[in-house]
């Protein structure tokens, strides 16, 4: 008598989740600014240029947000956040 085990695995969906999503790019955003104490406005000061391209950079490599969005949720311009993200203007 031959013995037949059946074996049930659990099968496992594995999401990675980014490190940022929209939920929680104004919390990401306001970390960033505080731990250079910065405000948001500061960005827009020459002083602060290499914060804000940065800035910049990290919501565009994380984040699939458009230009505009970007310049609204740090209060610069779009001109500034096509800059530093290398784009033609359109």
């Amino acid at each position: 008598m031959m013995c037949h085990e059946e074996k049930n695995f659990l099968e496992m969906k594995v999401t990675i989740k980014s490190e940022i999503d929209e939920e929680n790019v104004n919390e990401y955003i306001n970390g960033y600014l505080k731990s250079r104490n910065l405000k948001k406005g500061d960005l827009k000061r020459r002083e602060h240029t290499k914060q804000k391209e940065n800035l910049i950079q990290r919501l565009k490599k994380r984040l699939n947000l458009s230009k505009r969005k970007i310049a609204i949720l740090i209060g610069v311009n779009r001109e500034a956040v096509r800059k530093v993200s290398k784009e033609p203007s359109p």
